[in-house]
This record gives C-alpha cells, sequence and structure tokens, in this order.
C-alpha cells in the first residue's frame, strides 16, 4: 500500500519530520534549484538588472537626457531672483513670491558666489 505523506517520517523521538525532495515530490527540478544554490539564483538576476539599467543610463546619458529632479526655478526666475535679493529683500519674501522654500533662494547665492 502507498504511503499518504511520502515526505514524512516519524524520527527517533516520535515527532514526523519532513523530507523533501524531487522524487517525493515527482518534480523534476533543474541543478540550480538545490537547496544550497537558492539565494545565488536572485543575485545573479540582481546583477543581470544593474548591468541593463547601467547599460540604459550609458545610452541615456549619451543622448542628452537629464537625470534627477528638474529645477524648481527657471534661469530666468533664477537671475530675478538675486536681482531682487540685491536690491535688499529678503530671502523668505522672494522665496514666498516664487513659491519656493527659502532654502533654494540660499542655495542661488551660493551657487552664483562660488562661480
Amino acid at each position: 500500500m502507498r504511503q499518504r505523506w511520502p515526505f514524512l517520517h516519524a524520527s527517533a523521538k516520535g515527532r514526523f519530520v519532513a523530507t523533501v525532495s524531487a522524487r517525493a515530490l515527482n518534480v523534476e527540478m533543474p541543478d540550480w534549484m538545490s537547496l544550497g544554490h537558492q539565494g545565488m539564483r536572485p543575485e545573479f538576476e540582481r546583477e543581470l538588472i544593474r548591468a541593463r539599467t547601467g547599460d540604459g543610463r550609458k545610452r541615456a546619458k549619451a543622448r542628452g537626457v537629464r537625470f534627477g529632479r528638474p529645477p524648481k526655478l527657471t534661469p530666468h526666475q533664477g537671475q530675478e531672483a538675486l536681482a531682487r535679493l540685491q536690491t535688499g529683500e529678503t530671502q523668505t519674501d522672494v522665496a514666498r513670491s516664487y513659491n519656493v522654500d527659502p532654502t533654494t533662494i540660499g542655495r542661488l547665492q551660493s551657487l552664483t558666489a562660488s562661480a
């Protein structure tokens, strides 16, 4: 008579122990699916993804695509803001009129001072 659960066996202590094998499950398993190598396949997939995205980024940069967040202010608005700061307006007032944080205006000042 055939066992109903061929992968369950009683241990010496009377507990049931599950042993899973391709033969017990009656499934053809590829070599990379053996229990010792299950963690290697996801790492390999991540490396492939990393390589593909890196190549895509290089091609995009060669085409002139810009990465990152778009600037909050246009170049013209930045020049206007700097001119208003020169006339004596505060960073907070200038920032409020352009609906940006005062830190954004401060960065404009520091970029022009270092250039």
